[in-house]
């Protein structure tokens, strides 16, 4: 597989930019701007990512368009790759002394217009607050809720859904998605060269008409990677139940994207200032087999990516 992006942003004025990028990747994925190599020497797929306006003074921001995400997350809830449309508003809030600061997001986005059927849509708001209490440690803490109001099924795919309950006749989903969700990180510095940092994200669907309504992961990465020579280790613990996320727009890392545990083992070494190769190996497998509909057994399965990311 290959994955390129290629953006620029332009600046009018001071407090005014506008953004564009086009990505690799099938444009009616969100998820993912990967393309596998090889399939009958298709052409690559392109797609524009990015279109946006932003304007920024004094402790305020607003963007508009398809906008990058503006949500503090994890993979457990919103895919990297995944870019709203939209409109987005925040504020800091009080003064950032150093020690204390804080901030509120908030954004309406369209997630599918229809003519002949309802339209769905998504508001959501983060209040962040992040704390150094001394030099060498720090941390934050983002609660969020994400209402979302899917009206139609007409535009949605196989790769939309991805292991949510649907109704019978496969038109709609079983559960509202209305999550609340909780991110918490801690950093210690140390001695500069081995930072510590542990991060933990909890997501309970209010909406759900299923009792598996709930996910969590946790991650503990020790390095940094940010200097050339240096590495960074991670180990992560995830669980995800069939309704705990839309996971429309939740990680694509490995073949489920709801329903399921999994362990991630990350090594990353930088390789000069441009060049990152890192690799992530996944071991997962679903946490309530008896609600899939497939045959077979409930086995772990691994998989692996080397990932050779350079920039210029």
């Amino acid at each position: 597989m290959i994955r390129g992006r290629l953006g620029a942003t332009y600046s009018v004025g001071k407090s005014t930019r506008l953004g564009a990028r086009i990505v690799t990747g099938d444009p009616d994925d969100p998820n993912s701007a990967d393309v596998s190599l090889g399939n009958f020497y298709d052409d690559l797929d392109v797609s524009l990512d990015l279109l946006f306006a932003e304007y920024s003074v004094d402790g305020l921001y607003a963007a508009g368009g398809k906008v990058p995400n503006p949500f503090v997350r994890t993979d457990l809830v919103w895919d990297g790759d995944v870019n709203p449309y939209g409109g987005v508003g925040r504020i800091d809030l009080g003064r950032d002394t150093g020690m204390l600061s804080g901030s509120l997001t908030g954004i309406h986005a369209r997630v599918d217009e229809q003519v002949t059927a309802d339209d769905s849509y998504m508001n959501g708001v983060q209040t962040s607050l992040r704390f150094r209490p001394e030099r060498r440690i720090s941390g934050a803490l983002h609660l969020a809720y994400f209402d979302y109001e899917i009206g139609s099924f007409a535009n949605a795919d196989i790769g939309d859904i991805r292991g949510n309950n649907t109704t019978e006749d496969g038109l709609a989903y079983v559960s509202d998605f209305d999550l609340f969700n909780i991110l918490g990180s801690a950093r210690f510095e140390g001695n500069g060269t081995w930072p510590v940092t542990l991060v933990g994200d909890y997501v309970k669907n209010l909406g759900a008409k299923v009792p598996e309504d709930t996910g969590y992961s946790v991650n503990l990465t020790v390095g940094d990677a940010r200097n050339p020579g240096e590495y960074r280790l991670g180990y992560g613990w995830a669980v995800a139940e069939t309704d705990a996320v839309l996971a429309a727009f939740s990680h694509d890392n490995t073949t489920y994207a709801t329903n399921y545990k999994q362990h991630s083992f990350e090594l990353t070494r930088r390789m000069t200032d441009k060049a990152l190769l890192y690799t992530t190996a996944y071991r997962y497998q679903r946490k309530d087999f008896e609600l899939v509909d497939q045959p077979g057994t409930n086995d772990w399965v691994s998989r692996v990516r080397l990932n050779l990311h350079y920039q210029f």
